[in-house]
């Protein structure tokens, strides 16, 4: 057994919240750790950044130009929505310029590396075993493959995704505002796929198509609809997606390769609902990032609402001793953006003249806020 390891912070998790928290961390002098269960090799879901991302990776010492290798900067989002014209926003209207399209999987490896940069411990394809609270600190072994390292933290930042749960806290449930999920179809052949600078969505009398051209010459398209409106078995989904591709003319034209790929049943399924942690604070731990609040694809600011919760949770911890028994400015903060979020989605959601009686767009008409005095 290797000899204990004390650090002033465990972040769980190298996502961007995970990875912005545990870099300004160590530049304030923390000892902090970074725990990532994965080696950044499979494909992850979130590529299209808003332009705004800019400013937030600044902060962290991070530059999205000269990475033609695995970002592509993107002209925003078209979208066909409430009748059949694409409406589409240049993106010489945003302040922030254009916005970027990425390879999920080395950006999230850059902004890892970023924190090792920083001095943060990183530990890949690693996880926690034997978690504990004494006198005050969390003792746990971080395993990497047959190695365990015994280690030490007073605090712990969850970062590990909208679906984890905790091994920390007891009191992990969440608020659950719908049924989302997404069916993501990956393309390899770009021959098969209209290249094009801006994303993609369509709506669909069961949900919406988003596609769009990804780097190293990679298609992606995904429906996102309710769970319970899947027929059970692959066969009778594909046969549920091709119906609703065959009404969602604009992506059926710029991906030609979806029916090939559905009839080989070649797609992965996620999850994507709405949703927010009951208790984010509790006893030396707190969430950050989609393990605090995950958004509806829909929106386009999970990874900066990700990296930005990272960021708030660090210069928190940095100001001085954190009360974990009352509620931060930064919580109440938090609050009050989920719920601009929901009335935004609200918005967004506005229903397709063509699916005003289908049951996926009729539920997202209800209207609904988040009291911070139900958070801790």
């Amino acid at each position: 057994m290797q000899r204990g390891t004390d650090f002033d912070v465990l972040i769980v998790g190298g996502g961007p919240a995970g990875s912005a928290c545990a870099t300004l961390l160590a530049r304030s002098g923390a000892r902090a750790a970074i725990v990532e269960a994965s080696n950044f090799a499979r494909f992850r879901i979130g590529e299209t950044l808003e332009a705004s991302i800019s400013s937030v990776l600044a902060c962290l010492g991070i530059s999205l130009n000269g990475v033609a290798d695995w970002g592509l900067q993107s002209d925003g989002v078209a979208s066909v929505w409430k009748d059949s014209t694409i409406q589409s926003r240049p993106s010489i209207l945003n302040p922030h310029g254009r916005g970027w399209c990425v390879d999920r999987r080395a950006f999230d490896r850059a902004l890892f590396e970023n924190a090792g940069a920083a001095g943060v411990s990183l530990f890949r394809n690693s996880r926690l075993r034997g978690v504990d609270r004494r006198a005050g600190r969390w003792h746990f072994s971080i395993v990497s493959g047959q190695a365990a390292l015994p280690a030490t933290a007073p605090i712990v930042v969850e970062a590990t995704g909208r679906t984890s749960k905790s091994q920390f806290s007891t009191h992990g449930s969440r608020l659950w505002l719908d049924r989302l999920v997404g069916l993501a179809i990956l393309c390899d052949d770009t021959s098969s796929f209209r290249p094009s600078s801006s994303a993609l969505v369509e709506s669909a009398q069961h949900g919406w198509w988003y596609s769009v051209f990804l780097p190293g010459d990679k298609g992606l398209a995904i429906f996102f609809t309710d769970a319970d409106l899947l027929p059970p078995g692959r066969s009778n989904i594909a046969a549920f997606l091709k119906t609703q591709l065959y009404m969602s003319y604009q992506t059926r034209e710029r991906c030609p390769f979806l029916e090939d790929q559905l009839n080989m049943h070649c797609w992965k399924t996620f999850d994507a609902r709405s949703s927010i942690r009951k208790i984010a604070i509790s006893q030396g731990c707190v969430a950050a990032g989609d393990a605090l609040m995950a958004l509806d694809p829909l929106c386009g600011r999970g990874v900066v609402a990700a990296l930005n919760s990272g960021v708030e949770i660090a210069q928190w911890l940095i100001g001085g001793q954190p009360d974990f028994r009352t509620i931060p400015v930064w919580m109440q903060q938090a609050t009050a953006r989920f719920n601009d979020y929901l009335e935004q989605r609200l918005r967004i959601y506005g229903v397709p003249q063509n699916w005003a009686d289908a049951v996926f767009w009729r539920r997202r008409q209800s209207s609904a806020r988040i009291d911070h005095r139900r958070l801790e």
